[in-house]
């Protein structure tokens, strides 16, 4: 953020803080089901087939599954079939492979025969990657109307005990949203993630996005009652204006806001 220090001390009887602020983890659960099936070629080859019903991997089955069980296996990706059947939406928790499908597809090619590997909820619940496990800090520079001059946020970030597909990045894909949909002269945002003993986590219904969406608006509440405005009043003072100022106006968190004027 340009010039943040003074910034900071200009509006420093202003500045909101909210310190360690708890966005906990979330749990998820579905109860998946793999079958592995394996058919002796005549140049002894395995031909596999994987056949999941209601499996926490099924957003991108033949780009993650398929190439993650060559990789693995051994088996070439033109003697693995991927069939996903309708299994209604993902929201994140069918995006990371288990190994226990990479283990049934082995054990299908070695035996020969249908291997089935079915998880229970309560399994799910511990194993699935959770999403959240974040502490934020977010601080508002405001003048004496309530106006945002500035907002600046640190999370630090449970990945859990595993690196999943995309668990460092979650909170990254939150930092372009933590000034809502105000106008903010100035942003910052950093970030420290730490691996832990718990469930990793990764994306989740939201990936990120949600819990900037929450501490901003928790913030305005906050900062409203700072000032002696109403949480309404505060917001109707800092939306970002409409018309024309909305043709591609890029805002300091980069984001781009698209007018819908089409």
């Amino acid at each position: 953020m340009p010039g943040e220090n003074t910034l900071w001390e200009q509006y420093k009887q202003y500045v909101l803080t909210i310190i360690e602020h708890a966005n906990p983890k979330e749990p998820v659960s579905a109860l998946p089901s793999s079958v592995a099936t394996a058919q002796n070629t005549d140049n002894a080859d395995a031909v596999v087939e994987a056949l999941k019903k209601l499996h926490p991997n099924d957003d991108w089955p033949s780009s993650d599954l398929k190439v993650m069980a060559a990789a693995t296996t051994g088996i070439p990706e033109s003697k693995i079939r991927v069939i996903a059947p309708s299994v209604g939406g993902g929201f994140g928790a069918k995006l990371n492979i288990n190994p226990d499908e990479i283990l049934a597809i082995s054990l299908a090619n070695k035996l020969g025969r249908a291997v089935r590997w079915t998880e229970s909820r309560t399994e799910a619940a511990f194993s699935t990657h959770q999403g959240r496990g974040q502490l934020q800090k977010i601080e508002l520079a405001a003048d004496a109307d309530g106006k945002l001059m500035g907002c600046r946020v640190h999370i630090d970030a449970d990945m859990g005990a595993y690196m999943m597909l995309i668990t460092p990045g979650v909170p990254l894909l939150g930092s372009f949203l933590y000034t809502g949909v105000y106008d903010v002269p100035a942003f910052g945002f950093t970030c420290d993630g730490y691996f832990t003993n718990l469930t990793p986590t990764d994306a989740y219904r939201g990936a990120g996005r949600p819990e900037a969406s929450y501490a901003i608006e928790r913030a305005m509440d906050i900062l409203a009652a700072e000032v002696g405005l109403g949480p309404d009043e505060i917001r109707r003072r800092n939306y970002l204006g409409g018309g024309d100022y909305f043709e591609d106006l890029e805002v300091p968190s980069t984001l781009v806001f698209d007018s819908g004027h089409y």
